[in-house]
């Protein structure tokens, strides 16, 4: 098993134990997961990136590469720091991540997008902004004008959180799509 069907099958556990709080989940998505690419970064090494779908949640996630020493020694760091926070340097910005683990996975930082679901009508809707997200998280600011190149750019006083910010660029982008 890959660790992007690792990723799925835990987190279609974790959908069977939340089948009876229903509030809390979107019952036209099931649990996705898309693989971006590996990049490396200069503190945690090689790094693969994927994005998780779940009926109540929309995630980054990325995973060190333990096959390699410096990707082993980030897994080690992570699993000794679970539930901290660490920043993360991509081209579009500086993103802060939060460490987890789960049964049957290595340690991995995930950065939270979008929690509760119910603004996604349809699976197809999810994946097209993931997919957006995938896309758009690994393009340069310069690509992107206007763009807020770190999480303190996007906290800013007008109260326009990183969650807030990339909510509306990506919906805003998928309903023109849709209505083209």
């Amino acid at each position: 098993m890959n660790r992007g069907e690792q990723i799925a099958a835990f987190y279609q556990k974790v959908e069977q134990r939340m089948a009876n709080i229903p509030e809390l989940l979107n019952p036209s998505l099931h649990v996705d997961v898309m693989e971006g690419p590996c990049f490396t970064d200069d503190v945690h090494g090689p790094l693969q990136l994927y994005l998780v779908i779940t009926p109540w949640f929309m995630n980054l996630m990325l995973l060190a590469d333990d096959t390699v020493e410096q990707g082993a020694k980030t897994e080690q760091t992570w699993q000794a720091l679970m539930s901290e926070k660490v920043t993360i340097d991509l081209p579009s910005g500086t993103y802060e991540w939060v460490i987890g683990g789960g049964e049957g996975l290595s340690a991995f930082v995930s950065c939270s997008l979008f929690s509760p679901m119910n603004a996604f009508e349809s699976q197809q809707a999810a994946v097209a902004i993931g997919e957006s997200i995938i896309e758009q998280i690994f393009e340069s600011p310069k690509a992107q004008p206007n763009a807020p190149t770190s999480t303190s750019e996007v906290n800013s006083p007008s109260g326009l959180t990183r969650r807030g910010f990339l909510r509306k660029a990506l919906l805003a982008e998928n309903l023109t799509r849709a209505s083209s």
